[in-house]
């Protein structure tokens, strides 16, 4: 099976209680026939593949400027997920801040919008089934770390594993 290696970053503005937020404008491409497609019109935080020479920190911030505009200020690791679909394992360090500079930018005929989202309203129903679990997690500073078997975006089995495994 093939592992691929993705980033996520929440980008938190505790003043206005808002997380920055995309929206997919096509599906997941270019991880595996399994995956690929997948995500269309669902929210979700900023973030993608990681170079081969890029650490995860790195991709998470270049992934959230190119996606956003926004660029995102010491972001810190706050989880980590493995999606497992058939084909391929997904590896995704999860990070967030509370410091940001630059507003909303997003290219024309990009793959995604951005938002800011109210935390009080976060659209789990137009989100990926998993972020049910760990983004309450990532909210009260919980470090997390799971399995995430994946039939399609609104199923998943979510399994607990230790935190002292992340990479």
């Amino acid at each position: 099976m093939k592992i691929k290696n993705v980033t996520l970053l929440a980008v938190i503005d505790v003043p206005n209680n808002r997380v920055l937020m995309t929206r997919r404008l096509r599906g997941m491409k270019g991880f595996s026939n399994s995956a690929d497609g997948h995500a269309r019109d669902l929210y979700n935080l900023p973030g993608g593949k990681k170079g081969e020479d890029e650490s995860f920190i790195d991709a998470a911030v270049r992934e959230t400027i190119e996606e956003t505009g926004v660029t995102p200020i010491n972001p810190k690791l706050c989880g980590q997920l493995q999606f497992v679909w058939t084909d391929v394992t997904l590896v995704c360090q999860v990070f967030k801040t509370f410091d940001w500079k630059g507003d909303i930018d997003c290219k024309p005929g990009g793959e995604c919008t951005a938002h800011w989202i109210d935390l009080d309203k976060l659209p789990y129903d137009n989100m990926w089934a998993d972020d049910r679990t760990w983004f309450p997690d990532m909210m009260n500073d919980k470090f997390f770390h799971y399995d995430v078997i994946v039939a399609d975006e609104k199923s998943v089995k979510m399994v607990p594993l230790p935190t002292d495994g992340v990479i």
